[in-house]
């Protein structure tokens, strides 16, 4: 098999998501056509080499009783580097990049409800002068990142229904803890888990089942350096919708296999948008003509697009970390 061709097929069903069996990368060798062997020896390669940022659980953090927001805050070039030492040591920013326009740095943060507003009042007298913009979601339309390069369209496929928040054991939060990072793979990767959460392995795999059908999980998988894999353009896009069309605008934002997340968001008299999507390009070219094509659709009209330019961090939510 060509080289580049195992890749774009390992990569895309490890980002759409483990199958919850006793040797789930059996199950993804036989699709693609090779060795179990030769699945986990490639895995480790590609984690190693940065590829693979990590391999674990996804959760919705609203099940697991955490609150996330879209941030941003207009700096200055020579203040970038002052409010980057104060947002990025903090574990609940797990994304920010320096974007082109006006505001500039944006990041996402996600915390415990009881801590949320705190925080983000903390971060707000941290950074003064500057205002934060907290862009809530009012309803999600995709979140799907799963960066395809096996020329096989991807089916647009509506986000999970947002779970209630649910009371975990002791013993099911140590799961969360045990898979929320990087995994190395392994034949009885779940076997191996199970041995250190005290469950069964079976008693693993049906927990994990269950949190999936129940939204709680999204999915057990990979998540990919994007730029890494070859998609060097990325933007924030906006928009203005009247309120009778966001939700016809938003769905049809959904459909396209460019927008990875696709949000209506509480519109601010000083951002004045509701209809947010990340779009995603192998050149920053191709990124604004997706965004000209995308806006000329129905319900859309004139927008702004927030060309990524620098990233200054990525990683995915703690959840359940054990006070000191």
């Amino acid at each position: 098999m060509n080289n580049s061709n195992f890749d774009n097929k390992l990569i895309y069903l490890l980002q759409a998501g483990l199958p919850f069996i006793p040797r789930p990368f059996a199950g993804i060798a036989a699709q693609i056509g090779v060795t179990e062997a030769e699945i986990i020896a490639r895995i480790g390669q590609l984690q190693q080499s940065g590829l693979i940022r990590r391999l674990g659980g996804v959760f919705n953090s609203s099940s697991l009783g955490y609150r996330s927001c879209l941030c941003a805050v207009n700096v200055p070039e020579n203040e970038i580097e002052h409010i980057e030492a104060i947002t990025s040591p903090e574990a609940g920013v797990t994304h920010s990049y320096i974007r082109d326009g006006e505001p500039n740095f944006w990041f996402t943060y996600t915390a415990h409800h009881s801590d949320f507003e705190s925080d983000l009042q903390d971060f707000q007298r941290r950074i003064t002068p500057f205002k934060l913009l907290a862009l809530s979601a009012v309803k999600k339309f995709k979140v799907q990142v799963i960066f395809d390069k096996t020329e096989v369209l991807i089916p647009a496929t509506p986000p999970a229904q947002e779970a209630a928040p649910v009371e975990l054991s002791a013993k099911e939060q140590n799961v969360v803890r045990l898979i929320q990072g990087n995994i190395p793979a392994s034949a009885n990767l779940f076997e191996n888990l199970a041995f250190k959460s005290g469950f069964s392995e079976t008693e693993l795999i049906t927990l994990l089942a269950q949190w999936r059908g129940l939204g709680i999980l999204k999915r057990f998988a990979a998540i990919i350096r994007h730029r890494q894999f070859g998609f060097k353009g990325n933007a924030m896009c906006v928009w203005n919708v009247a309120e009778a069309n966001v939700v016809k605008a938003g769905e049809q934002l959904a459909e396209c296999s460019e927008v990875s997340h696709c949000y209506q968001r509480e519109m601010l008299s000083t951002f004045p948008y509701n209809l947010f999507a990340m779009i995603h390009a192998e050149s920053e070219a191709e990124v604004r003509e997706k965004f000209i094509k995308l806006s000329s659709r129905e319900h859309l009209g004139r927008g702004r697009m927030f060309l990524s330019t620098r990233e200054l961090k990525k990683t995915s939510p703690l959840y359940f970390k054990i006070q000191k």
